[in-house]
């Protein structure tokens, strides 16, 4: 049996050489360092911008730097025109207008196929009208009685034309709701009386709306 010295020498290299092992495989374990690269998502030291390509014509460039303002881009919306860049990485086009004159629909347009016009419908009618007349000019000023209950009478007797059974119903319901509004019309050109002239121009605005669209609603549903 080898002497207790050599003993102790033997176990203490072997600790020595596995604590070596552990170590070299953790750092064999540890991630690689991650180098900057202009197109990776990410926005590193020296970058401007980095929209994950290294395209040229998106407004930052294959060199990741803000484009030159005006440089011609695509929003990837077909309801601008005349795409630039401004300066700044973003780029922004001039709003077309789909509005068709008719005030029976609601105009609209989708990025990725262009204008619609809507016919109003009961869904369009009741975001006007249901509801109160909460304005934001209105905020603390009291906004005559009579006015509020027409309002809220028409938005009630349209959520009810919406649920009736036959057109000839949703169409008297919508008829009398359209006669609310017209005495609220009156009633909101009169407000300016008891409130704000700001109020009175927001209330007058959002009656008129909302008779409009009645009035649009009726005419869909005769006979």
């Amino acid at each position: 049996m080898p002497p207790p010295e050599r003993l102790l020498y033997t176990h203490g290299m072997r600790a020595r050489s596995l604590a070596a092992v552990a170590a070299f495989l953790a750092l064999g374990a540890a991630p690689c360092p991650a180098f900057a690269a202009c197109g990776d998502g990410r926005l590193d030291s020296g970058e401007r911008c980095d929209d994950g390509n290294t395209r040229a014509g998106d407004c930052c460039s294959p060199t990741c730097a803000y484009e030159q303002f005006g440089s011609p881009c695509d929003d990837l919306s077909v309801c601008t025109t005349a795409d630039a860049c401004d300066g700044i990485g973003v780029c922004r086009g001039v709003k077309i207008s789909c509005e068709d004159g008719d005030r029976c629909t609601i105009d609209r347009c989708a990025p990725t196929d262009g204008c619609h016009h809507d016919p109003v419908d009961f869904a369009s009618t009741l975001g006007q009208v249901a509801g109160t007349l909460a304005t934001e000019a209105c905020e603390g000023e009291d906004v005559p009685a009579g006015l509020r209950k027409r309002f809220t009478r028409a938005g009630t007797l349209v959520m009810r034309a919406e649920r009736a059974a036959s057109r000839a119903k949703r169409r008297r319901l919508v008829k009398r709701a359209a006669s609310e509004l017209r005495t609220a019309n009156g009633a909101a050109h009169r407000a300016k009386r008891h409130v704000s002239a700001d109020c009175a121009k927001q209330l007058e605005r959002r009656v008129t709306t909302a008779r409009a669209r009645t009035m649009c609603l009726l005419a869909s549903l005769r006979p």
